[in-house]
């Protein structure tokens, strides 16, 4: 997909706008924003429109927004929205880790089939097939973000990986971050976790947000025992052409409430919403 970004701060973090972030499992790119305010979910859905996703994912703890995302039918996702800071748990790491380089493709793809398989599992959705090409096209994605770690064996096999970008406005995202059964419980997953944070501490960055799948509880219990901070957040996926939908209907409500001022006619707010047009599943 599109390495195009768009960031926006509007306000006290009523908005975050974090551009086209990337599915790794599927190939794809999805626009994604932060919304605080519902105020605010016409110039996100706009933003989206110019980007070149087809999906949306926004997160939101507003339960206004939720209803409004869910009466346009957006699909709620499993997943969890964490944040932690970087300048937590930077112990000294035992253990390998290495930045991740072009060489490492052969082994990465080995090791990233698996994840793959593992999580579509944990979902319980069937795992999409990619071509030589898919797996090419996402390593040189993780490759291209700012922050690319690997954990390794003594002999050099590869143990896990873990990748973030950094967005424009300084916030950062975990794009990848995933250990191999066999380095479970070993002290690899906190070494690479580590890694990642200090690493991003050393570009200026205060914290870095991450999804989980939400039935995923040692990933879960992970996190929180590396004090992550959990969101309220809800996340919603949304076709890019039904979320433009919300913001027309809005400027539809928006102009007939400046009709009404002059007594044409009042339309019911729930009732707008509810005559929006609900998305196919995906």
């Amino acid at each position: 997909g599109s390495k195009k970004q768009h960031h926006n701060w509007i306000g006290n973090h009523t908005m975050r706008v974090l551009g086209e972030l990337p599915i790794r499992v599927r190939n794809q790119a999805v626009f994604c924003a932060e919304v605080a305010a519902s105020e605010h979910l016409d110039a996100v859905a706009a933003a989206a429109c110019e980007s070149a996703c087809s999906i949306s994912r926004l997160l939101t703890a507003d339960a206004g927004i939720c209803d409004r995302l869910a009466a346009a039918g957006a699909k709620e996702l499993p997943l969890l929205w964490f944040e932690q800071k970087t300048c937590e748990m930077l112990a000294h790491n035992p253990g390998a880790l290495r930045s991740l380089d072009t060489d490492d493709f052969i082994s990465w793809k080995e090791c990233f089939q698996w994840f793959q398989r593992d999580q579509f599992a944990k979902l319980g959705l069937p795992c999409p097939d990619l071509t030589d090409a898919d797996f090419e096209e996402l390593f040189q994605s993780a490759l291209g973000d700012a922050v690319a770690i690997c954990a390794v064996s003594q002999g050099g096999d590869f143990l896990g990986v873990a990748h973030a970008r950094i967005c424009d406005d300084g916030a950062a995202y975990l794009a990848e971050f995933w250990i191999l059964p066999t380095a479970h419980r070993k002290g690899i997953g906190r070494m690479l976790f580590q890694g990642v944070l200090k690493a991003l501490s050393s570009h200026g960055v205060a914290a870095v947000n991450f999804f989980c799948v939400a039935s995923n509880q040692a990933a879960l219990a992970f996190y929180h025992s590396m004090g992550a901070a959990q969101l309220p957040h809800r996340g919603f996926a949304i076709p890019t052409e039904e979320l433009g939908n919300i913001r027309v209907q809005s400027q539809q409500l928006h102009s007939q409430r400046g009709r009404d001022k002059f007594g044409v006619r009042t339309i019911d707010r729930c009732g707008c919403f509810g005559v929006l047009s609900t998305c196919k599943p995906w």
